[in-house]
């Protein structure tokens, strides 16, 4: 990353099962090794990620290989001039607030955004794209719990019943049905693996349904998404991580996310 001027990532997907007999802590250490080299890129380069579906992606996702291109080529190809200007519009009103709270199904997560800023993913970083993403304070007004209904997916390991508990800024609890042992492994990463790097909404239309790849799944139209870890420095974040790891919570049936304590996401779509 040193000499490169940009990165353009063409990746596919391999066996999701590959890593089954990796130990925990190995597989967490390979995870900061890889998130140290994320970095770089961000810092280093301009870039954008591409996930190509092939057959392995079709197993992980139980779908069929034509039907996983037709939702990549529908997700790619939206009208991405259209649609980021109602992004922006959209990204404009969040910014006007300054405390978000989340509320769903075993959850009431709060947390403030004064004085970061609302960045629209709109295919220049991603591919399919689709978010609207920020960067919360993580001081004493992140308080509270959230629980991921989806898979928590990181490393070829999934997380399935993830909770996580916010005292203060301080997260105070964190537990898993499945793989808790890799859980806690990463959140010792480093100080920051236990801080929220981001916030953001997925809002590709064209993207419905849960593939088990977060680079994906975080664009699901009426999905809310937090990364633990790294955060984006132009949203004005500062926690520093090795770590980056997005985790998905639908709220197109049940949640809501409010700015201020009005509510401005319900039902998978913005009211305003």
């Amino acid at each position: 990353m040193e000499w490169a001027d940009v990165y353009f990532g063409l990746r596919g997907a391999h066996n999701p099962h590959e890593t089954a007999d990796v130990s925990a802590e190995a597989l967490a250490a390979n995870q900061r090794a890889q998130g140290k080299i994320s970095s770089l890129r961000w810092e280093k380069t301009r870039w954008c990620l591409v996930r190509v579906p092939n057959e392995s992606f079709a197993q992980q996702a139980e779908m069929d290989l034509d039907a996983v291109l037709d939702m990549f080529f529908d997700a790619c190809l939206i009208d991405w001039a259209a649609e980021s200007r109602r992004w922006e519009e959209t990204a404009k009103a969040l910014g006007q607030g300054a405390l978000v709270r989340i509320v769903g199904k075993d959850t009431d997560l709060s947390f403030s955004v004064a004085g970061r800023k609302w960045v629209v993913g709109n295919g220049k970083r991603n591919m399919p794209d689709g978010e609207i993403m920020t960067a919360p304070r993580n001081d004493a007004g992140l308080c509270g719990h959230i629980y991921f209904e989806l898979a928590a997916v990181l490393g070829g390991r999934l997380i399935h019943g993830l909770r996580l508990c916010w005292r203060n800024g301080s997260l105070e609890e964190a537990s898993a049905d499945t793989n808790e042992t890799f859980l806690r492994e990463v959140l010792e990463s480093d100080d920051g693996a236990r801080r929220i790097g981001e916030f953001a909404f997925g809002v590709n239309p064209r993207v419905t349904r849960f593939y088990k790849d977060m680079l994906i799944d975080e664009k699901i139209g009426g999905t809310v998404h937090i990364a633990l870890g790294r955060a984006y420095p132009e949203c004005g974040g500062d926690n520093a991580s090795a770590i980056h790891w997005d985790i998905v919570k639908d709220l197109r049936r049940d949640g809501a996310v409010f700015l201020d304590g009005k509510p401005v996401f319900q039902g998978g779509e913005f009211l305003f």
